[in-house]
């Protein structure tokens, strides 16, 4: 009776579990297709008598709950006449593949369901933790024994008995963010390559520190340190520091970027002279390139702050006198240029001399400080120049019909040239950069 009866209560069993296996089937098939990109993902899988063998799968989704959710996770499967086997339990619900919120600053614990219909012993190993966090701790609590292990390093042997039906183990995920300090320098101006980074763990330590590239290649790893680590000699780019304790279910990450060095040329184009009699006004058009800030220093220990910072700034000078306004340009890595020009501030173009034509003397312009006086006729003649302020700077007599004068040892200024022949004289003013 007991074969009779067998078939006819394990036929509409057997149809349900049919189908209900290509329904989750398929559904695993879907999961296993979004577990091949790199997802966070923890594999425990269990070995033993007659070779058999288990697995359940834990991954890292967005979203997800510890709990059953249709989108993200696949029941556990069971055959009529089931082998030993291991499987995530919650609320009841037995799940083969199970997606949770990433673990981060906490601690995620799930049970773990194993069964069996030979009592022996069986080892629980993570058999692969894709992606998952280096510093993340796994652990395997077995509530039977109190023993807790270390299943990331070292599989976990027992004794299960084939009567065993409740959770024995609970899995617990932690990792916590280490703190660090950390500190960025840009190349300095004129060395690209010349940037770095320090990070140095806050705690009893030692770390290890692991630098990685955009692409996530290693170019450094330090171990068992009790200070801090750097990376230097960084060009333009993007970085990743990671830090973790040893031994330590912390860890840090962050993103650096090197940004090449912009190197400003600072120049501006203003006038030479001031006149105090016309208000004594100075105004600059700023020319500079790669720049976003100017500091201006009127040489007049001025301290006109407004106009010091300026794009275009109006100065006014009180005093007559040379002097050397200085820009510096900064650009927005904060190297700087400087220009410098000098300035002639009088009271005004006095000589005590009219300026009259005289038709037997020419004035030339060669070249940048380069003059001639040119006469019609071979005559002396006597030649004064006198600055700004009226002081004679030059004094000599000529007979030459052209007389060259070179001014590259004079100030820069406006300068007057007096040349008289016979009773009469010419008066020019000029100008020496």
């Amino acid at each position: 009776m007991k074969n009779s009866s067998k078939p006819q209560a394990f036929k509409p069993m057997s149809i349900s579990y049919v189908a209900r296996a290509c329904v989750i089937a398929l559904m695993m098939l879907a999961l296993a297709s979004q577990l091949t990109a790199q997802v966070p993902m923890i594999r425990l899988g269990m070995s033993g008598p007659n070779n058999s063998q288990d697995e359940t799968v834990l991954y890292y989704q967005q979203g997800a709950t510890a709990g059953f959710d249709s989108n993200y996770d696949a029941y556990k499967l069971f055959g009529p006449n089931p082998s030993a086997h291991i499987s995530q339990t919650y609320a009841g619900t037995l799940m083969q593949i199970n997606g949770i919120e990433p673990v981060a600053d906490t601690v995620f614990s799930i049970s773990i369901l194993t069964t069996t219909n030979t009592t022996g012993n069986y080892t629980i190993s993570a058999t692969d933790f894709y992606f998952v966090p280096t510093a993340t701790c796994i652990k395997l609590h077995d509530l039977f024994t109190g023993t807790i292990t270390d299943i990331k390093t070292v599989s976990y042997t027992f004794n299960l008995a084939d009567t065993t039906s409740v959770p024995r183990f609970l899995l617990n995920i932690s990792l916590a963010t280490l703190p660090v300090t950390t500190q960025l320098f840009q190349p300095a101006c004129g060395n690209v390559n010349s940037g770095q980074f320090i990070a140095e763990g806050i705690g009893a330590g030692p770390f290890n520190y692991a630098w990685k590239d955009s692409s996530g290649n290693l170019l450094k790893n330090s171990s068992n340190k009790f200070s801090s680590d750097t990376l230097s000699g960084l060009g333009f780019g993007y970085y990743k520091a990671e830090v973790q304790t040893v031994g330590g279910c912390d860890f840090f990450g962050t993103d650096f970027t090197i940004y090449p060095p912009i190197t400003p040329v600072a120049d501006f184009i203003a006038a030479d002279t001031v006149l105090l009699s016309a208000g004594g006004q100075w105004q600059a058009m700023n020319i500079s390139a790669n720049a976003v800030g100017y500091e201006w220093n009127f040489g007049d220990s001025s301290t006109a702050a407004t106009a010091a910072y300026d794009l275009n700034p109006d100065h006014f000078y009180t005093l007559a006198g040379n002097y050397v306004v200085t820009l510096t340009a900064i650009s927005s890595t904060f190297c700087t240029d400087t220009f410098s020009k000098t300035i002639v501030v009088a009271e005004s173009i006095t000589t005590g001399l009219a300026e009259q034509a005289e038709e037997n003397i020419k004035w030339c312009t060669l070249a940048k400080n380069q003059f001639a006086l040119q006469q019609k006729e071979n005559e002396p003649i006597s030649i004064e120049i006198f600055d700004a302020q009226g002081r004679i700077v030059l004094n000599e007599k000529s007979s030459a019909v052209v007389t060259n004068l070179n001014t590259d040892h004079f100030i820069a200024g406006i300068y007057t040239v007096k040349a008289c022949s016979k009773n009469c004289f010419k008066a020019i003013r000029f100008v020496v950069e």
